[in-house]
This record gives C-alpha cells, structure tokens and sequence, in this order.
C-alpha cells in the first residue's frame, strides 16, 4: 500500500529502537507496514542480521520495536 517515500528512523548505539505507527503512517503505508533494518558495520550499511527481531504489538499495528540482538547497533529502519 506504499504510497510514498519510505520513512526511515536512525539509531545510534541502541538495543532496542520503538516506532510508534499512529493513524497518520497507517494511511501512508498500511495497517501491517513492510519494515527493513539496515546496520552500520563500519564502513557501509548491511541488512538486518538473523539475531534482529521485529515485532508488532497488535493488528492493527500502532507501535513497532526492533531488537538488535546482544549488543548496542547503529543504522536505520526503513517503513515503506
């Protein structure tokens, strides 16, 4: 349902990054979003690694958490 650009929300030396995805992103990208992770490994962004979970709290989804596993990562979640 992706009507426009993708929405993409930074983190910095995080575990945990939290999206709340009120009315105004569900109208934009759906009611269940298509949500991607990219990782800062040092010198270039790489794709989400098999220890990040994401998650949706209900459906329809209102907020998104992804954990990036053991340890502290820099990088983005792209929503779109």
């Amino acid at each position: 349902m992706s009507c426009c650009n993708p929405l993409v929300v930074p983190f910095f030396n995080a575990s945990v990054t939290t999206v709340n995805y009120g009315p105004s992103l569900q109208s934009k990208y759906g009611i269940v979003p298509n949500v991607n992770v990219s990782y800062w490994d040092g010198t270039q962004y790489v794709a989400m690694g098999i220890s990040t979970q994401i998650k949706f709290n209900t459906y329809p989804v209102t907020v998104i958490t992804v954990d990036h596993g053991s340890d502290a990562a820099t990088g983005y979640v792209k929503i779109g």
